[in-house]
Order: C-alpha cells, then sequence, then structure tokens
C-alpha cells in the first residue's frame, strides 16, 4: 500500500487529463489505488495531513508553482 501511496501521485501528475484507468497502468493498479482509498485503517486521513501541511510549508516559502489536483466528478442518483 505505501508503494502505491508514493507511485500514484507521479502517474497522475504525467496525465492530468482523461480517467484514473488511463492514467494508471492496468486494472491491477486501478485495485490498488482504490484499495488505498477504501482503507479503513486511517492512513488515508494521515496522508491527507502530511500532504496538507507540506503544500502549507512550500507556499509559505513560496518555493515555486503549487498545483491543487482535484476530482471533479459529478454523480447523480436521481433516476
Amino acid at each position: 500500500m505505501a508503494r502505491r501511496a508514493a507511485t500514484t501521485p507521479d502517474q497522475l501528475l504525467k496525465h492530468p487529463g482523461g480517467t484514473l484507468p488511463e492514467k494508471l497502468n492496468g486494472e491491477a493498479e486501478l485495485d490498488e489505488l482504490y484499495r488505498l482509498a477504501n482503507n479503513t485503517k486511517g492512513i488515508h486521513a494521515k496522508m491527507r495531513a502530511a500532504h496538507l501541511q507540506h503544500t502549507r510549508q512550500m507556499r509559505a516559502e513560496g518555493s515555486g508553482v503549487v498545483r491543487v489536483i482535484h476530482d471533479t466528478t459529478a454523480l447523480g442518483f436521481s433516476g
């Protein structure tokens, strides 16, 4: 799981457009990412907190461009 957490951001940055299956190298990597995202042991929250702290530090130091990557997917379950 740690390997997936370390490698996925680089893969996503290499392919800023498109879907997750297009960005990752096959179904196995996509499944690993989904397992990481659905982890119930608090790993995701810890990773987010560390990333947020690092991003704030970079911004405070004015060390260049800070990219904010987010998902703009909208789901509708109305019918």
